[in-house]
């Protein structure tokens, strides 16, 4: 899945076209409506919203965390709510930059007989409101 949306495909199409445009082993496919998705912090919470003509997941999707986007940790499992995804209980670190990855695996082709992944990361900086580090104001 392209950021805009859009599904990149990768076979042995037959006759190599698929849906009748001449391919050669890869193509961009277009849908009329896009696949939208956000990974947002509010709280102790962390939201996956997706929406539009995304693929349904095959397995709640995993929540990962990384301090420098490089190597990624698993947090949780992720429950679905009404229009996306949440896992709730995230403490994230304050005054630094760290990333946030939600994976989760996708069911597809004849008989759910193919799968692949579908991923949203994001970087995050959340500052401290405190003005005093023990908390006195």
């Amino acid at each position: 899945m392209q950021p805009d949306g859009k599904p990149v495909v990768g076979g042995d199409f037959s006759f190599t076209t698929l849906a009748g445009q001449a391919r050669n082993r890869i193509a961009r496919l277009s849908s009329p409506q896009a696949a939208l998705q956000s990974l947002d912090i509010s709280a102790s919470a962390v939201t996956w919203s997706r929406s539009g003509a995304g693929p349904e997941l095959a397995l709640p999707p995993t929540l990962l965390f990384s301090v420098l986007g490089d190597v990624y940790a698993p947090v949780g499992s992720m429950q679905r709510i009404n229009g996306g995804w949440r896992l709730t209980g995230f403490a994230p670190p304050l005054n630094q930059t760290f990333y946030l990855r939600a994976r989760a695996q996708l069911s597809s082709g004849f008989g759910n007989g193919s799968g692949g992944l579908i991923e949203s990361t994001r970087q995050f900086f959340i500052a401290s409101d405190r003005i005093f580090a023990n908390g006195f104001e």
